[in-house]
């Protein structure tokens, strides 16, 4: 048996865990259109809450499979992430590892892209990236 590579956000991660933002989405909702607020809202029940998952253990993860052909890392990707998650899940692999299609060289620079913009690998959590022409895992 294989060993998920998710796990649930626990302690006070898992509220902010959606966009890992501490300090600047504490007190810039509320400020926001004061006048816009509605006059009542309805309570949330016990089992409105949202599910957070860790995501950290893909990369680490990743960091092994290094040299490695991408096509079977990415099916045995697909095996190891739980059948009720796959689909919100399936893309995850992408914020650690950069697709062959938008790996560009120059000379000595390799370039991936962030919202269709062109940035300098290693550029945030993406450290790894997908070999166009040997389609390969490998590390910038």
């Amino acid at each position: 048996m294989t060993k998920w590579l998710l796990r649930k956000a626990s302690g006070s991660r898992s509220k902010h865990k959606e966009t890992g933002d501490f300090s600047t989405r504490r007190n810039a909702d509320f400020n926001e259109g004061f006048d816009d607020l509605p006059m009542r809202e309805s309570i949330q029940g016990k089992n409105t809450k949202r599910t957070y998952l860790d995501t950290s253990l893909v990369y680490r993860w990743l960091q092994t499979k290094v040299n490695q052909n991408f096509d079977a890392v990415y099916s045995e990707f697909l095996t190891r992430i739980q059948p009720k998650y796959l689909d919100a899940y399936r893309n995850c692999i992408f914020e650690y590892l950069e697709p062959s299609k938008t790996v560009v060289f120059e000379e000595e620079i390799i370039y991936g892209t962030l919202h269709d913009a062109r940035v300098v690998l290693p550029y945030g959590k993406k450290k790894l990236y997908v070999d166009p022409t040997s389609n390969l895992i490998k590390k910038v």
